[in-house]
Protein backbone atom coordinates (compact mmCIF):
# COMPACT_ATOMS: atom_id res chain seq x y z
CA UNK A 1 0.00 0.00 0.00
CA UNK A 2 0.99 3.55 -0.75
CA UNK A 3 -0.26 7.06 -0.06
CA UNK A 4 1.19 9.84 -1.08
CA UNK A 5 -0.22 13.17 -0.41
CA UNK A 6 0.97 16.04 -3.33
CA UNK A 7 1.11 20.04 -3.11
CA UNK A 8 2.44 22.58 -6.50
CA UNK A 9 5.67 23.66 -6.42
CA UNK A 10 5.82 26.42 -4.39
CA UNK A 11 9.68 27.17 -4.64
CA UNK A 12 9.63 27.09 -8.32
CA UNK A 13 6.39 27.20 -9.32
CA UNK A 14 6.81 25.19 -12.36
CA UNK A 15 4.84 22.01 -13.25
CA UNK A 16 1.17 21.43 -11.92
CA UNK A 17 -0.62 23.68 -9.54
CA UNK A 18 -2.75 20.73 -8.48
CA UNK A 19 -2.60 19.48 -4.65
CA UNK A 20 -4.22 16.29 -3.24
CA UNK A 21 -3.81 12.28 -2.18
CA UNK A 22 -3.17 9.22 -4.01
CA UNK A 23 -3.60 5.87 -3.10
CA UNK A 24 -2.43 2.36 -4.34
CA UNK A 25 -2.48 -1.17 -3.18
CA UNK A 26 -1.09 -4.07 -4.60
CA UNK A 27 -1.87 -7.66 -4.02
CA UNK A 28 0.43 -10.42 -4.77
CA UNK A 29 -0.71 -14.05 -6.21
CA UNK A 30 0.12 -17.31 -7.68
CA UNK A 31 3.41 -17.87 -5.71
CA UNK A 32 4.18 -13.62 -6.28
CA UNK A 33 4.09 -14.25 -10.22
CA UNK A 34 0.85 -12.07 -10.71
CA UNK A 35 -0.53 -9.40 -8.89
CA UNK A 36 -3.84 -7.38 -8.82
CA UNK A 37 -4.01 -3.65 -7.92
CA UNK A 38 -6.26 -0.58 -7.47
CA UNK A 39 -5.47 3.14 -7.51
CA UNK A 40 -7.21 6.02 -6.39
CA UNK A 41 -6.73 9.89 -6.56
CA UNK A 42 -8.23 13.35 -6.48
CA UNK A 43 -6.58 16.07 -7.25
CA UNK A 44 -7.76 19.66 -6.68
CA UNK A 45 -6.23 23.40 -8.36
CA UNK A 46 -8.25 26.38 -8.81
CA UNK A 47 -11.49 25.84 -11.61
CA UNK A 48 -11.57 21.54 -11.86
CA UNK A 49 -11.24 19.01 -9.08
CA UNK A 50 -10.19 15.49 -10.90
CA UNK A 51 -11.00 11.98 -9.76
CA UNK A 52 -9.45 9.05 -10.98
CA UNK A 53 -10.25 5.29 -9.98
CA UNK A 54 -8.55 2.28 -11.80
CA UNK A 55 -7.48 -1.30 -11.43
CA UNK A 56 -4.13 -3.27 -12.93
CA UNK A 57 -3.17 -6.64 -13.93
CA UNK A 58 0.60 -7.82 -13.70
CA UNK A 59 1.73 -11.73 -14.71
CA UNK A 60 5.43 -12.39 -15.12
CA UNK A 61 6.13 -15.50 -17.34
CA UNK A 62 9.76 -16.67 -15.51
CA UNK A 63 10.65 -18.94 -18.49
CA UNK A 64 10.63 -16.27 -21.14
CA UNK A 65 11.19 -13.61 -18.51
CA UNK A 66 8.31 -11.28 -19.97
CA UNK A 67 6.39 -8.92 -17.39
CA UNK A 68 2.81 -8.59 -18.64
CA UNK A 69 0.56 -6.35 -17.56
CA UNK A 70 -2.81 -4.31 -18.35
CA UNK A 71 -4.21 -1.10 -16.83
CA UNK A 72 -7.54 0.71 -16.71
CA UNK A 73 -8.79 4.10 -15.05
CA UNK A 74 -11.84 5.79 -15.03
CA UNK A 75 -11.49 9.83 -15.08
CA UNK A 76 -13.95 12.39 -14.07
CA UNK A 77 -13.47 15.97 -14.15
CA UNK A 78 -15.40 18.17 -12.28
CA UNK A 79 -15.24 21.87 -13.42
CA UNK A 80 -16.78 24.76 -11.42
CA UNK A 81 -19.06 25.09 -14.21
CA UNK A 82 -20.75 21.78 -14.52
CA UNK A 83 -21.51 21.95 -18.02
CA UNK A 84 -17.99 21.13 -18.58
CA UNK A 85 -17.92 17.85 -16.34
CA UNK A 86 -17.33 15.12 -18.31
CA UNK A 87 -15.63 11.27 -17.93
CA UNK A 88 -12.44 9.68 -19.06
CA UNK A 89 -11.50 6.36 -19.75
CA UNK A 90 -7.75 5.74 -20.58
CA UNK A 91 -6.46 2.07 -20.82
CA UNK A 92 -2.81 0.32 -21.42
CA UNK A 93 -1.53 -3.12 -22.66
CA UNK A 94 2.13 -4.06 -22.68
CA UNK A 95 5.14 -6.65 -22.04
CA UNK A 96 8.92 -5.82 -20.78
CA UNK A 97 10.88 -8.63 -21.57
CA UNK A 98 14.64 -9.06 -19.83
CA UNK A 99 16.71 -10.98 -23.01
CA UNK A 100 19.93 -10.09 -21.15
CA UNK A 101 21.52 -8.65 -18.21
CA UNK A 102 20.72 -5.17 -18.02
CA UNK A 103 18.45 -4.43 -20.82
CA UNK A 104 14.90 -4.37 -21.05
CA UNK A 105 12.61 -4.34 -23.86
CA UNK A 106 8.98 -3.31 -23.29
CA UNK A 107 6.21 -2.77 -26.04
CA UNK A 108 2.78 -0.92 -25.35
CA UNK A 109 -0.57 -0.25 -26.35
CA UNK A 110 -2.49 2.59 -25.38
CA UNK A 111 -6.09 4.29 -25.63
CA UNK A 112 -7.34 7.79 -24.18
CA UNK A 113 -10.71 8.52 -24.28
CA UNK A 114 -10.75 12.06 -23.55
CA UNK A 115 -14.34 12.46 -22.78
CA UNK A 116 -16.65 9.38 -23.38
CA UNK A 117 -19.40 12.02 -24.29
CA UNK A 118 -17.75 12.38 -27.76
CA UNK A 119 -16.23 9.28 -29.91
CA UNK A 120 -14.14 11.48 -31.90
CA UNK A 121 -12.22 12.79 -28.87
CA UNK A 122 -9.54 9.56 -28.49
CA UNK A 123 -6.30 8.44 -29.48
CA UNK A 124 -4.65 5.13 -29.54
CA UNK A 125 -1.01 4.84 -29.39
CA UNK A 126 2.03 2.40 -30.07
CA UNK A 127 4.92 2.71 -27.82
CA UNK A 128 8.75 0.58 -28.15
CA UNK A 129 10.96 1.30 -25.51
CA UNK A 130 15.05 0.18 -24.89
CA UNK A 131 16.71 0.38 -21.22
CA UNK A 132 20.05 -0.75 -21.25
CA UNK A 133 21.42 -0.41 -17.98
CA UNK A 134 25.79 -0.90 -18.27
CA UNK A 135 26.41 0.26 -14.59
CA UNK A 136 24.86 1.04 -11.42
CA UNK A 137 23.23 4.32 -11.90
CA UNK A 138 23.91 4.80 -15.39
CA UNK A 139 21.26 4.41 -18.46
CA UNK A 140 20.67 4.33 -21.74
CA UNK A 141 16.96 4.78 -22.94
CA UNK A 142 15.56 5.30 -26.63
CA UNK A 143 11.84 5.54 -27.05
CA UNK A 144 9.64 5.61 -30.55
CA UNK A 145 6.22 6.23 -30.37
CA UNK A 146 3.51 6.24 -33.00
CA UNK A 147 0.20 8.11 -31.45
CA UNK A 148 -3.04 8.16 -33.75
CA UNK A 149 -5.71 10.68 -32.93
CA UNK A 150 -8.79 10.27 -33.88
CA UNK A 151 -9.84 12.32 -37.23
CA UNK A 152 -6.15 13.37 -37.97
CA UNK A 153 -2.67 12.33 -39.13
CA UNK A 154 -0.28 10.06 -36.95
CA UNK A 155 2.36 11.96 -35.08
CA UNK A 156 5.87 9.98 -34.50
CA UNK A 157 8.48 10.41 -31.93
CA UNK A 158 11.79 9.40 -31.55
CA UNK A 159 13.52 10.29 -27.65
CA UNK A 160 17.20 9.04 -26.38
CA UNK A 161 18.70 9.75 -23.04
CA UNK A 162 21.73 8.96 -21.41
CA UNK A 163 20.91 9.02 -18.30
CA UNK A 164 22.72 9.17 -14.33
CA UNK A 165 20.72 8.80 -11.55
CA UNK A 166 21.77 8.61 -7.86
Amino acid sequence: MHVTVFVPDFVRHIGSDEAGVAAYYERRLLDRTAAVAGQVKMAVKPGLTRAIAGAIGKYYLEPIETLFFVEGDGVRLSYDDPVGNRWQAVGLAGASVLPVKGVMLTALVERNQEDLGVWAASRTATTLLAGWFPYAHVELQVMGRLDFPTGTAATKTLFAQLHYFL
